[in-house]
């Protein structure tokens, strides 16, 4: 979480939000939401998506075993907010569409490929 939140902090230093949107205001982007581009919807996701894959790669690497099965988990513990994250603030829905389907679960398996990720104990070995 703390990735993404730094990410979308310096991505708003670089493209700024839209005037009259507050930032710590789910409601303000609710109201807003009509304001954002397609550039900064995409962003969004991409953002999401490396916030997933820091978060599956570090926990894949702290475990000794189940490393695929933590990356998948930390996949799902993001799905579960970013899907919190879309109803709050009102996004279109192929918006949604796009963060749900590739920023998490994807994400989550990669980030604990990345990491060494083998799940012999289990059987789960993609």
């Amino acid at each position: 979480m703390v990735v993404i939140m730094i990410m979308h902090a310096l991505i708003a230093m670089v493209i700024p939000l839209p005037e009259g949107i507050d930032p710590a205001n789910p409601e303000s982007f609710r109201e807003n939401i009509h304001l954002f581009t397609t550039t900064d919807f995409v962003l969004a996701t991409v953002v999401h998506a490396l916030g997933t894959i820091t978060a599956a790669f570090v926990a894949a690497k702290i475990v000794i075993n189940n490393k695929l099965m933590f990356g998948i988990v930390m996949g799902i513990f993001f799905l579960v907010f970013g899907v919190m994250n879309s109803i709050e603030i009102g996004a279109p829905g192929w918006v949604t569409a796009m963060d749900l389907v590739v920023a998490y679960l994807p994400m989550g398996w990669l980030g604990a490929k990345l990491a060494g990720g083998e799940n012999k104990h289990a059987g789960m070995t993609l």
